[in-house]
């Protein structure tokens, strides 16, 4: 990732964050895949312009064997949750997000990438999503794009491994909260024992052992991680639920878990 500076025609200038990607040849399996998550990439991010809450794409474009993608700046970087976050600041993350995905998902869209690494903020404190690589139509049907395996472990929902991403994000909600309370995934860590991972997450079986946080918050994981797509909260119920209810979003001050965008001039 680089920073650069734009010249826009509305806002003045902008730092903006530059993605550059080396291009392949077209007639190689990797080339075309390359430019097809690319230009997915470039084609959901118009289709989810200016939301409050999702980083703004201000410019795609390929030159000589490089396409780039320019996108606002997000000042604070990415979060990091390896070592946990209060439950204040994990519903302030949280309840952003949340409104992020439910606007894409009126757009018809599943992002299917939901992690710590994919939330950036700004230097105000807003929370934004970025990484729309493998966002698809949430009633798609090409076996080309219900490609098994998207997503990073540990987050996706198990109706995944057969190609239904319909309510994975909404699965992947209740991960990204557990993560951020605990600095674990609730399930284990399918990197280091996939066979537990596979077996409690098929059993639901997790303990919030060594969380500090309320009742309505355990409940609201609890109605997410289901493995039963039909038990699973929908976003309206999600932003119904006393967790996040009436909730009013305030710019982070807090600095705790936060890492710095690394780029280059």
């Amino acid at each position: 990732m680089y920073k650069g500076e734009l010249i826009h025609e509305q806002e003045g200038r902008i730092d903006v964050a530059i993605k550059r990607i080396k291009l392949l040849s077209e007639e190689t399996e990797e080339g075309k895949k390359t430019r097809k998550y690319l230009n997915s990439e470039r084609d959901v991010l118009s289709t989810l312009d200016k939301h409050d809450h999702i980083v703004r794409m201000y410019d795609a474009f390929e030159k000589e064997e490089y396409f780039y993608l320019v996108f606002e700046f997000c000042e604070r970087g990415e979060f990091i949750a390896d070592q946990g976050c209060p439950e204040g600041l994990a519903r302030q993350i949280l309840y952003q997000v949340i409104l992020a995905l439910k606007y894409c998902r009126i757009k018809g869209i599943a992002h299917r990438d939901i992690k710590p690494g994919n939330i950036l903020m700004t230097a105000a404190g807003c929370v934004k999503l970025a990484d729309f690589g493998v966002a698809r139509p949430v009633n798609f049907t090409s076996e080309e794009i219900c490609t098994i395996g998207i997503g990073t472990h540990g987050y996706t929902s198990p109706e995944s491994d057969d190609g239904d991403y319909s309510k994975g994000d909404e699965y992947a909600i209740g991960c990204l909260l557990f993560k951020l309370l605990t600095g674990r995934l609730p399930f284990g860590d399918p990197v280091k024992n996939m066979r537990a991972f596979l077996k409690n997450q098929d059993s639901e079986k997790y303990n919030f052992n060594d969380v500090d946080c309320s009742e309505m918050c355990k409940d609201f994981i609890s109605k997410l991680i289901k493995r039963d797509v039909g038990e699973r909260m929908a976003f309206d119920e999600m932003l119904s639920h006393e967790f996040v209810s009436g909730f009013k979003v305030e710019y982070l001050e807090c600095q705790c878990s936060l890492t710095k965008v690394e780029v280059k001039v």
